[in-house]
Formats: structure tokens, sequence, C-alpha cells
């Protein structure tokens, strides 16, 4: 698929994995039993919290409202990742199962949850949260897509197309079925042996 080609050419794997990571080391340093990163732990909480009761400046406070956007824009992505991967069946799985869980945060959003219209939370927490249903999707994308490898093992280690040579033995058999005496089989059998022998020896080349 081009879209995970791309993706693999530009090395967003190892970025995507590096962003795990980096957001997931600043909570685990900020929960260690160290008193020397007590406001450390004092500053991540102050981001993470959501609620009315909150100290930071206004400008760095959005609606917690908001929060409906995150799965907005995890539907709207994902939707399009599985559009663009309808011929990977693990892809498709898992992306829907992913759909399915932004579709229920996202009607819950909307119909369960009643945001006080005071109520606020960090805009960078707000990020993170837009940029988490971004990723992940894309995140699965990568490892469950299978990358195409060069077949190999029975009929394989003989012809680099054995599909295209078992058809050509079917249309051989009807071929003998019919005694050999109808024309339009014979024409019928030389344009199969000769467009499916094409394609095969660009496939060969592809292989090499």
């Amino acid at each position: 698929m081009y879209l995970v080609g791309l993706i693999r050419a530009l090395g967003l794997r190892g970025l995507l994995n590096a962003g795990w990571v980096a957001a997931s080391l600043p909570i685990v340093i900020a929960f260690l039993p160290i008193s020397q990163l007590l406001p450390f732990h004092r500053l991540l909480m102050q981001v993470a919290r959501r609620g009315v009761k909150l100290c930071a400046l206004p400008r760095s406070l959005v609606p917690q409202r908001n929060f409906l956007h995150f799965y907005m824009v995890g539907v709207v992505w994902t939707t399009f990742l599985l559009l663009s991967t309808y011929f990977y069946w693990k892809t498709v799985f898992v992306l829907l199962l992913l759909e399915i869980q932004v579709l229920r945060r996202l009607y819950e959003s909307i119909h369960v949850f009643n945001y006080s219209p005071t109520a606020r939370m960090h805009i960078f927490g707000y990020l993170v949260g837009i940029l988490y249903d971004m990723f992940l999707p894309l995140y699965l994308l990568l490892v469950f897509s299978d990358e195409y490898v060069i077949p190999h093992g029975d009929w394989f280690e003989i012809v680099s197309c054995p599909h295209y040579l078992a058809e050509i033995v079917i249309y051989i058999g009807i071929l003998v079925a019919s005694r050999g005496l109808d024309i339009t089989i014979w024409l019928l059998l030389v344009f199969v042996v000769s467009n499916l022998s094409i394609a095969a020896i660009e496939t060969h080349k592809w292989y090499q």
C-alpha cells in the first residue's frame, strides 16, 4: 500500500516509537519516590488536571468540552486509514476495533457527559489528546500491515508465478477435453499463454 510504503520510507515508525517513549517517560519520572522530583510532579499534575479548580494562566486553558475534538479527529482519521487499507484484513480488523472505540467516546462526549461551561483543561493536555488519536491508528497501521515479501516453497521453487502456470494448465485441460478440434479454443489458449507470460516476466523482473 502506498501509504504504508511512504511511512516506512520516511522512517516514521522510529519517530512514532520515540514519541511514545517521550510521552510516557515524564509520567514515570514524575511518580518516582524522589523528593527532588516533587516540583516536576506538581507541574505534571497541573497540566493533567481537568475541571473547575485550575491555577494555570487562563491563556493556557481550553474548555473541557473540547474533549469532543479528540474523538472527532479519531473518527475521521481512523476512517481514512480504514478506507486506505481495506485489503489488509489484520489492519482492517484492528482499525475497526479502534473505530468502534472512538465512535463510542464521541457519542458519550455528545450525549452522555455534561461538561460545565466553566470547566477547563490545560492546552498541553488538549494537544496531547489530539496527537494521541492521530498517532495511535497510524502506529497500528504500521504494526499490522504485513510487508509484501517474495513467496517461496512448492511451485514457487520452479516458477515465479505458479498461479499463472496453473491457469494455463486449466486452459490446456479445456483444449484436451475438446480434443483440439475447436479453433476458437486454440486461439483462446494462445491469448492466455501470451498474456500471462508477459505478466509473469514482469513479475519475475520485480522479484529480481
